[in-house]
């Protein structure tokens, strides 16, 4: 599976706080907000194919984007899209 990452023209500094979607293979239940310091969490179910989860809101900082990022792939998420929405 191919992934992308797409950005805004303005690109976060590595200690700036920043907005993100991220898209993940699977279902990322509501019980686990409090590991994604409150960025919403959407399931997309399709008949016939596999759910996925939108997880979007602000970060602090790229080591918080990395860390969520770590969390999921530990979880067995597979990473879809990482979307650079704006700074803050």
């Amino acid at each position: 599976m191919r992934h992308k990452m797409t950005h805004s023209s303005s690109t976060p500094a590595f200690h700036e706080q920043a907005k993100y979607r991220i898209k993940v293979s699977g279902v990322v239940g509501e019980s686990w907000a409090d590991y994604f310091s409150g960025m919403t969490i959407r399931v997309k179910e399709e008949k016939g194919q596999q759910p996925e989860t939108v997880l979007t809101g602000w970060l602090p900082d790229q080591t918080a984007l990395m860390g969520m990022l770590n969390l999921l792939n530990d979880w067995g998420h597979s990473i879809i899209s990482i979307e650079h929405i704006c700074v803050g």
